[in-house]
C-alpha cells in the first residue's frame, strides 16, 4: 500500500509542477489573466486521464499541458484555448462528449474541442463510403480544415498538438514514425507556413527529416556544427562594419544571425544536386527594430537597409520586398544578399518587431497588434483565404483530393487574369498547359500555347503574378509523354497520363497487329519469336517492341525475324539461373495478416522470386532505404523513403506502413536506367557499352542522341545491389569522357 501511495504523490507532483509552470507563464503573459476556465479545464482533464501513460510511459496529461504550454508560448494564445488545449483528447479519449464540454465551458471552447476531435469511426464509414481508396486520415484533415472556418484557433491548436507529438516520437515504433513524419512535413509543416508560423513550420520539418531520413539528417547537423564558428567570425566582421552607422540611426534594434533549418538545407542539396558547402544561403543575418512610431515602421526599414547598402555590395536579383505587399500569410520584412567583409554571399533580413513577431507566431501575433479585436481586418482575412483556398477545386477520388490538397499546401498563389479580365488565384509555378488544363481537359488537351500580356509564348510558358493570359487551341494538337514536364499541378498531370495510357494502348495493339502479319505472312508464328516476357532484342520488353514497330523506329524485314528466332533458341538453352538476370518474378507475393503486421519483415529474393514487389514510382535497390507499405491485396510494396509518391501513401494510409529490412537476394537483381551526358566523340556509346561488358552488367536496352558537342542518352541494365550501382558510376565516370550521369527514377517525372 505505501509503495501504491507514493507512486500516487509522484505522479500528483509531476502532474502538478507541470500545471503549475504553465499558470505561471500564462499569469506573465500580456493577455487578460483569466485563469478560472484554465484550472478548471485542468481539473476535468487531470480526472478524464487519470491513470493513463504515454507510449514514452509518463503520466498522459503531461501532453495537454505540454500542448497549452505550446499554445501559451510559442503561439501566444489565450486563456480560450489553453483551456481548449488542456481538453482536446479528452471527448476522443474518454467517456465525455462536446456537450458535456458545452455544458461546463460554453460554446466557444466546446467549439474548439470539437473541431479537433477525429471523426468516430461510425462517421468516417459514412463520409467515406463509395469513395476510391479513401483514407481515414485524409478525411480527419479535411474535417479539420472545415471546422477551422468557424474558428481558426482549432488550427493553431492542432498545430500545438503535432509539435508537441514531434518532440515526443522517439518513443513511438519505427512504423507510426514514419507515418506521422511524412504527416507532419506534407501537411502540418505547410499549414504553419500558410499560417505564417515560421518559427513552429521549421522546427517540424527539422523533425520530420530526423525520423525519416535520420543519417542524412545527422550527417547535415554535424555539417552545420563544424561551420557555426567560421559563420560566428563572419558575423561579428560583418557587424563590426555597420554597428556604427546604425547606432547612430537611432533606433532600438538587435542584431542576430541564425543557420537555415537542417531540412531546408537537405532539400536544396536534394534538388539542385549540391554539396553542403556551395549552398550560400545556408547563414542569414536579422536585425530586428523597434520603429519610432508606428507610422515609420516602412521608413525606418529602408533607413537600415541604406545603412547596410553603403557598406557592402547588393546583389539586386535578390532583394525581396515584402513591405507593401505581405506574402498571403501576412509575413513582412525587407530581405537583401550582400558581398560580405569575407567574400561571401550573405543574407539580410530587416523586421520590425511586430513583423518580427507575425514571422513567428503568425496569425496569433497579429491579433496582439489589432486595433479592433472583434473586426477581420484585411490581413486576418488574407491569412484565412490562403487556407480556405485548399478545399477548393476537389478531384474525382479522396487520393486525388488528398494530392491536390498537398499540391497546393506547398505552393504560394498568384493572381491570373483572363483575357476576359477575370481574376483567377493559380499557384506560383503554373504554366500555360497548367493553365489550359484547369480550364478543361480538352482545352488542355488541343493546347497550342498562350498570348501572355499579348505575346505569343509556348505551352512551357511559366506565368508570373498578374499575367493576363488567352489560350489558343488546334485541333491537330494532343498530348506528348514530354507534356508531362511542362505542367506542375496534379490535375494537369492526370489529364495528360489519361490520354498518353489511352493512347499507348492503341499504338500497342497496332504495333503489334503490323508485326503479326507480317510474320505469318513469312511462315512464322509470333509465339516462337517474341518471348512471354523479359527484353526482346535491344527493347526492355515486348510492349516496347511493338511501340517502336508502330513508330517506324523498327523497320520489318526477314533478316530481323532471323535474329528474333536466334534470341529465342538462346533463351530456351540458357541456364534457369541465368534466366533471373533477364526478369524478376512477382506473381507469387504473400499477402499479409493482421498479425504479421506487427514484426518486421524481412525482403527476400530467390532465383529472382521475391516476397514483395518493387515500386514502379521508384524502383528501389537492395540496400537502399526503404520502406514497406501494404497494397490493396495486402502485398507489401517497397518504395524508397525519398519517394514523393511514398511520401503521400505514408501520410494518407499511414495504418498500411509495415516495418521492413532487406534479407538475403539469391540469383536475383534490379532493372535500373541511368541517363548519361557526354562529349560527342568517336566511340562514346562503344566506350559505355565496353565498361558494362567488362563487369558483366546485362545491358537491356540503350539510346542515344547527339549535338555537335554532345552525347546525351540513356541505358537500361541489371545491377545486384546499391553497392554495385555505385561501384558502375564510378567506373563509367573513370573510364568515359562524361559531363553528367544519374539514376533515372520513374517518380522525378511525376
Amino acid at each position: 500500500m505505501k509503495e501504491e501511495s507514493k507512486k500516487v504523490q509522484d505522479y500528483d507532483a509531476v502532474v502538478q509542477a507541470a500545471f503549475q509552470q504553465l499558470l505561471s507563464d500564462y499569469l506573465s503573459s500580456n493577455h487578460r489573466k483569466r485563469t478560472e476556465p484554465i484550472i478548471k479545464a485542468f481539473h476535468l482533464a487531470k480526472s478524464a486521464h487519470y491513470g493513463a501513460k504515454r507510449k514514452s510511459g509518463e503520466p498522459y496529461i503531461l501532453h495537454p499541458i505540454a500542448v497549452a504550454e505550446i499554445c501559451c508560448n510559442e503561439i501566444g494564445l489565450g486563456s480560450t484555448s489553453i483551456s481548449a488545449a488542456l481538453l482536446h483528447d479528452v471527448v476522443e479519449d474518454t467517456d465525455y462528449t462536446v456537450e458535456d464540454i458545452r455544458d461546463m465551458f460554453g460554446d466557444t471552447i466546446a467549439r474548439i474541442v470539437d473541431g479537433l476531435t477525429k471523426l468516430s469511426g461510425e462517421i468516417l464509414a459514412e463520409v467515406t463510403m463509395g469513395k476510391d481508396k479513401a483514407s481515414a486520415q485524409l478525411e480527419n484533415i479535411r474535417h479539420l480544415l472545415l471546422t477551422s472556418n468557424d474558428d481558426i484557433r482549432i488550427l493553431l491548436v492542432k498545430i500545438a498538438d503535432r509539435l508537441h507529438n514531434m518532440r515526443t516520437l522517439d518513443s513511438m515504433p519505427e512504423t507510426k514514425q514514419a507515418k506521422i513524419a511524412a504527416e507532419t512535413r506534407l501537411f502540418y509543416s505547410p499549414l504553419a507556413e500558410r499560417l505564417g508560423m515560421y518559427g513552429i513550420m521549421t522546427e517540424l520539418q527539422d523533425l520530420s527529416l530526423k525520423y525519416d531520413h535520420p543519417t542524412e539528417y545527422a550527417d547535415i547537423e554535424r555539417l552545420k556544427e563544424e561551420s557555426s564558428r567560421r559563420q560566428s567570425s563572419l558575423f561579428e566582421q560583418f557587424y563590426k562594419g555597420i554597428k556604427e552607422d546604425l547606432v547612430n540611426l537611432g533606433l532600438d534594434y538587435e542584431i542576430q544571425h541564425r543557420m537555415k533549418g537542417t531540412y531546408s538545407i537537405w532539400n536544396k542539396m536534394r534538388t539542385k544536386q549540391l554539396p553542403f558547402n556551395e549552398i550560400y544561403d545556408i547563414f542569414a543575418i536579422r536585425i530586428v527594430f523597434e520603429p519610432e512610431t508606428p507610422e515609420s515602421e516602412y521608413d525606418d526599414c529602408f533607413r537600415i537597409y541604406r545603412v547596410i547598402s553603403s557598406k557592402y555590395r547588393v546583389k539586386n536579383d535578390r532583394t525581396r520586398d515584402w513591405l507593401s505587399q505581405p506574402k498571403e500569410n501576412g509575413y513582412q520584412a525587407l530581405h537583401l544578399t550582400v558581398m560580405g567583409p569575407t567574400g561571401e554571399w550573405v543574407e539580410v533580413q530587416i523586421r520590425s518587431r511586430r513583423m518580427h513577431e507575425m514571422a513567428e507566431r503568425g496569425l496569433a501575433a497579429h491579433w496582439r497588434y489589432k486595433q479592433d479585436p472583434d473586426e477581420v481586418d484585411k490581413v486576418e482575412e488574407m491569412i484565412l483565404e490562403n487556407v480556405r483556398v485548399l478545399l477548393s477545386n476537389p478531384g474525382p477520388h479522396a487520393s486525388d483530393d488528398y494530392e491536390t490538397m498537398m499540391y497546393k499546401f506547398s505552393t504560394q498563389d498568384m493572381l491570373i487574369f483572363t483575357h476576359k479580365g477575370e481574376q483567377v488565384r493559380v499557384p506560383q509555378n503554373f504554366t500555360v498547359l497548367d493553365f489550359a488544363f484547369m480550364q478543361g481537359k480538352e482545352i488542355g488537351n488541343h493546347c497550342l500555347g498562350a498570348k501572355v500580356n499579348h505575346q505569343m509564348v509556348n505551352i512551357d510558358h511559366p506565368l508570373s503574378n498578374g499575367d493576363q493570359v488567352e489560350i489558343l487551341t488546334a485541333a491537330k494538337v494532343y498530348p506528348k509523354a514530354e507534356w508531362l514536364h511542362y505542367v506542375t499541378s496534379p490535375q494537369a498531370k492526370r489529364y495528360i497520363q489519361e490520354y498518353l495510357t489511352s493512347s499507348r494502348q492503341q499504338d500497342l495493339q497496332l504495333g503489334k497487329q503490323i508485326l503479326e502479319a507480317y510474320v505469318n505472312d513469312k511462315g512464322y508464328a509470333l509465339q516462337d519469336l517474341i518471348p512471354h516476357r523479359g527484353p526482346v532484342l535491344i527493347y526492355p520488353s515486348k510492349e516496347d517492341f511493338y511501340l517502336a514497330i508502330r513508330s517506324g523506329e523498327i523497320v520489318l524485314t526477314p533478316d530481323l525475324l532471323e535474329k528474333l528466332a536466334a534470341k529465342m533458341e538462346e533463351g530456351r538453352e540458357r541456364h534457369p539461373e541465368e534466366l533471373q538476370l533477364w526478369d524478376s518474378d512477382e506473381t507469387e507475393v504473400p499477402s499479409l495478416s493482421k498479425d504479421q503486421l506487427k514484426s518486421l519483415y524481412t525482403l527476400t529474393s530467390l532465383d529472382g522470386k521475391r516476397n514483395y514487389i518493387r515500386a514502379l514510382c521508384c524502383k528501389p535497390v537492395f540496400g537502399e532505404e526503404v520502406h514497406g507499405l501494404l497494397n490493396a491485396k495486402n502485398q507489401v510494396e517497397v518504395h524508397l523513403k525519398s519517394c514523393p509518391t511514398a511520401m503521400y501513401l505514408k501520410a494518407a494510409q499511414g495504418d498500411s506502413i509495415v516495418a521492413v529490412a532487406w534479407g538475403p537476394h539469391i540469383h536475383s537483381n534490379f532493372g535500373i536506367t541511368i541517363e548519361l551526358e557526354g562529349a560527342n566523340a568517336d566511340g562514346f556509346v562503344y566506350n559505355i557499352v565496353t565498361t558494362l561488358r567488362s563487369m558483366r552488367i546485362p545491358l537491356m536496352g540503350i539510346r542515344f542522341s547527339s549535338s555537335k558537342d554532345r552525347a546525351i542518352g540513356q541505358i537500361k541494365v541489371r545491377v545486384n545491389n546499391k553497392e554495385e550501382v555505385q561501384y558502375l558510376f564510378q567506373r563509367l565516370r573513370d573510364e568515359n569522357d562524361l559531363v553528367r550521369i544519374h539514376l533515372v527514377r520513374p517518380e522525378s517525372n511525376e
